[in-house]
């Protein structure tokens, strides 16, 4: 057999595929042929990493396909494990090693543009932020500049504003000092006030006309009785209420003394009077002297009537046709007064001067009338607390040759709260001469 020794080499098609890190990988197949069937032909799989080689050998005279991966070495091992060129290769032979540089040129080029698209993208996004930062801060500063004043100017502006707000206090000096709280009330005028306190008057007046005798005269009074009348002495009066109700032609005076000045009492809150009649929180107003405690007071009574008109404001407001009924009395009297004080002050009223009393009705009747009354009166004090002007009832200046039986009613304060330097005498009250027996 004719003896040849040249080796076929022929490169098949590329393989591409990627690997574990999905890159792209290039295998060149590169196919060996020998020049007899004598000797094993192989296959060569050439890739980056690793080579395969495919070759057919002969065991027991049998031909037999072989696969094996080369060990990976470094470049040079490599390299000088490869076919090169030789004076047995074909012509094929160049394309191998064409084929061997395309591929590391292949692998090299892929290699820098990854590294490259990724210092790209984050050179880009770097600067973009970048880029906004800074221009935030340029934004700010300027604004902030723009906007600042000079200290000096700030002062000035400060003391600017607090002189305008002083001048304007000092022009409204005048108005209503609670107005940003609630709202100013309607004061009344002083025709309705002085109406409204001479109709209470007017009330007792028949009451003792209606219930007591002044030409009565009881022949003894016992010591329990003279307890009882001794309650209603007073300081105003020039001798005890008892001397008093043994002279006839003053007795009705006597008596109708003792029960105004009674109601009026329970009306009045602080210390001219008891406050018996009025509701708690007015009964507890404050006693001050001074422009300065007026003005404190003042701003405390607008706003406890305020507040109490508010709890009040479902309450229904009797006619007074209901006047009459001890079930259902007319008045603003709540569970901060309760009514019992009403009755409490019209049974010790009846029990004292029921000695002089007309015979013809009895006790009960004329506790259920003066009831009445006081719940009026109570109404009268509620009315009175909540205007914005005050009042004072004067008893003074009786002297030892008279008895003032109605007080003086004197309009102390404005609407504002303000002091009047001369009081207003709305009513001048009513008097009644008496000398004393020896």
């Amino acid at each position: 057999m004719a003896s040849n020794s040249t080796w076929y080499t022929e490169t098949l098609e590329l393989i591409t595929s990627t690997d574990e890190q999905h890159r792209p990988v290039t295998t060149t197949v590169l196919s060996l042929s020998p020049p007899n069937d004598s000797t094993a032909s192989s296959t060569w799989f050439i890739v980056s990493t690793k080579t395969v080689e495919e070759y057919v050998t002969w065991i027991s005279n049998l031909s037999t396909p072989v696969t094996r991966t080369l060990p990976e070495e470094t470049k040079t091992q490599q390299d000088a494990t490869r076919p090169v060129k030789s004076a047995d290769s074909s012509p094929a032979s160049p394309s191998s090693s064409v084929a061997n540089e395309d591929t590391t040129a292949l692998r090299s080029v892929q290699s820098s543009n990854g590294i490259s698209n990724g210092a790209l993208a984050g050179a880009i996004v770097g600067s973009i932020i970048g880029t906004a930062l800074v221009t935030l801060l340029l934004a700010f500063l300027f604004f902030r500049r723009r906007n600042a004043k000079p200290a000096k100017q700030i002062d000035d502006d400060t003391f600017a504003g607090a002189a305008t707000r002083h001048r304007k206090s000092k022009s409204k000096s005048g108005a209503f000092p609670l107005a940003d709280i609630i709202p100013q009330p309607e004061p009344a005028d002083d025709d309705t006030v002085r109406r409204r306190i001479l109709t209470l008057v007017d009330q007792a007046g028949l009451h003792i006309d209606n219930y007591y005798v002044p030409g009565s005269t009881p022949a003894h009074l016992s010591s329990e009785q003279s307890a009882r009348l001794a309650v209603y002495n007073s300081a105003d009066l020039p001798a005890p209420i008892e001397t008093l109700l043994g002279q006839r032609e003053i007795r009705r005076q006597a008596i109708k003394y003792a029960l105004v000045r009674t109601i009026l009492r329970g009306i009045i809150p602080g210390g001219n009077g008891n406050g018996e009649l009025l509701p708690r929180a007015f009964a507890d107003m404050p006693v001050v002297d001074g422009s300065s405690g007026s003005a404190a007071v003042f701003n405390w009574r607008m706003l406890t009537a305020h507040l109490y008109s508010q709890t009040q404001s479902n309450t229904t407001t009797h006619s007074s046709s209901n006047r009459n009924s001890k079930t259902q009395p007319s008045t603003s009297i709540t569970e901060e007064s309760p009514i019992q004080a009403t009755e409490s002050l019209a049974g010790q009223f009846t029990a004292a001067f029921n000695p002089y009393s007309f015979p013809s009705f009895t006790p009960e009747e004329r506790t259920s009338h003066l009831e009445t009354l006081a719940c009026s009166a109570a109404d009268l004090g509620v009315w009175l607390f909540s205007q914005p002007c005050s009042f004072e009832f004067d008893w003074g200046g009786s002297g030892t040759a008279e008895i003032r039986v109605v007080p003086r009613v004197l309009k102390v304060a404005d609407e504002k709260g303000g002091l009047l330097v001369t009081p207003q005498v709305l009513v001048e009250g009513e008097k009644v001469a008496y000398t004393p027996r020896a």
